[in-house]
């Protein structure tokens, strides 16, 4: 009996301890209860704690990381059941790029909540109001935004260089998001200092999508006073970015500033002088990268330029081209009427096979020649149908009349007709002179 009693008791107990929890147990079922209570809080309370002064830090310190630069915003509102809103959001420029910051706008919002993307990689159209951008190039080629879109160029190319080959294309996977977007009210600066060149385009409105990194816009705008509608896309699936653009710009202001110009028409090179006059520009392009090396080896496309009421003053052209031809008489400053031409872009240059100055029906200067997109040097052949150039005209028959050089230190050069020579003008003019008579000798 006794023995039976011990299994019995020892039964007992083995059921008793078999039911409780131990102490330590009890405890870490409340630290795991207690820690998930915490994560579930924690995450339905995070979109209002980013929202705080402290949370917007927490955003700011992430996205200053990834694109290294300052980055403040005013206010930050987003939920899981409400959208997203921005307010007062700026991005400072690097540094050496100046002050103004490289983008500003008044307010985003999107309409998606954060449980609205789960399971989901469509976004409703997002609105972006009061954007401002600013985009420079400095002397020595640097790009503001060079960081952000790939290897950037040091040093600009050495006159004469041909464009090197365009780097080769690498495969990329940006977010496989689809979002529709719209801005209104846009504005965006660019200043190329290696074109002599400001581009302000305001009141921009566009509407676009993104796609898995095929981005997608149309818009209009006033570009330096006239007025612009363009279109075009580009892939972010590869790198450097393939892209195209459409684009229409009417009774546009020429001005000094707007040397790149020169490229299609060498003459509205003019960057230390005064250039007034209203322009049209027809373009359409295709390229790869938006390096100035990639730019120059890649792009491809037309453009029809016309510049009415065009008129010079202190142009390097027109003193190099009085100073090869003695006798030709050209006004400081010039009025020279209507300039048209219709180019080809391709093979690192821009081909301009007539470039007409038309001044009441009477073309002044013809230009037929080519521009290196790269190193800015130039070779066009210079003719006339004036009456007014006789002196041109007469003597095309017999020489070639070149501008070469580079778009910054132009060279009129003339060589005889058919001959890789060049001759001085003044010089051949002077074999026709009547020789002096010789003094007398000394006795």
């Amino acid at each position: 009996m006794t023995g039976k009693k011990a299994d019995l008791d020892a039964g007992t107990r083995g059921r008793e301890n078999g039911g409780t929890m131990k102490p330590a147990g009890k405890r870490a079922l409340k630290i795991i209860a207690v820690t998930l209570v915490v994560l579930t809080a924690l995450a339905a309370l995070a979109p209002t704690l980013l929202s705080t002064g402290p949370g917007r830090h927490v955003a700011e310190t992430i996205a200053a990381a990834r694109l290294h630069r300052a980055v403040h915003v005013e206010r930050l509102d987003f939920g899981w059941t409400t959208g997203v809103y921005i307010e007062k959001l700026t991005i400072a420029e690097r540094e050496g790029f100046g002050t103004e910051p490289f983008v500003a706008l008044a307010a985003l919002r999107c309409p998606n909540s954060l449980l609205s993307l789960f399971g989901s990689e469509n976004l409703n159209e997002t609105e972006i109001d009061g954007l401002a951008v600013n985009i420079s190039r400095l002397d020595d080629g640097r790009l503001s935004i060079g960081d952000l879109i790939g290897k950037e160029t040091t040093s600009p190319a050495k006159p004469g260089a041909a464009p090197g080959p365009a780097a080769p294309s690498v495969k990329r996977s940006p977010p496989a998001l689809a979002m529709p977007f719209r801005l209104t009210a846009a504005k965006v600066t660019f200043t190329d200092s290696t074109l002599a060149t400001e581009a302000l385009l305001t009141d921009c409105a566009v509407t676009g999508s993104y796609e898995a990194g095929l981005v997608t816009v149309a818009g209009t705008g006033r570009l330096n006073e006239g007025d612009l509608v363009f279109s075009g896309h580009l892939d972010r699936r590869a790198a450097p970015a393939p892209f195209d653009l459409q684009a229409a710009l009417t009774n546009a202001r020429a001005s000094n500033r707007t040397s790149a110009l020169g490229y299609q028409a060498p003459i509205l090179y003019n960057p230390t002088g005064l250039t007034t006059g209203t322009f049209d520009l027809d373009v359409k392009l295709a390229g790869c990268g938006f390096g100035r090396t990639a730019l120059a080896a890649g792009l491809t496309g037309e453009s029809h330029l016309q510049v009415r009421d065009l008129r010079l003053e202190k142009s390097k052209f027109l003193a190099k081209l009085a100073k090869a031809l003695p006798g030709l008489k050209i006004d400081d400053p010039l009025e020279l009427g209507t300039l048209t031409s219709d180019s080809r872009v391709g093979g690192g240059r821009i081909t301009s096979p007539d470039v007409e100055l038309v001044r009441q029906d009477d073309v002044l200067l013809i230009l037929s020649g080519w521009s290196n997109l790269a190193t800015g040097a130039i070779n066009y052949k210079i003719t006339s149908k004036s009456k007014k150039l006789e002196k041109v005209e007469s003597l095309a028959a017999l020489v070639d009349l070149r501008l070469m050089g580079t778009l910054q230190e132009p060279k009129v050069e003339v060589g005889l007709a058919g001959k890789d020579t060049t001759i001085d003008v003044k010089k051949m003019i002077d074999l026709f002179k009547k020789p002096k008579k010789a003094p007398p000798p000394s006795p």
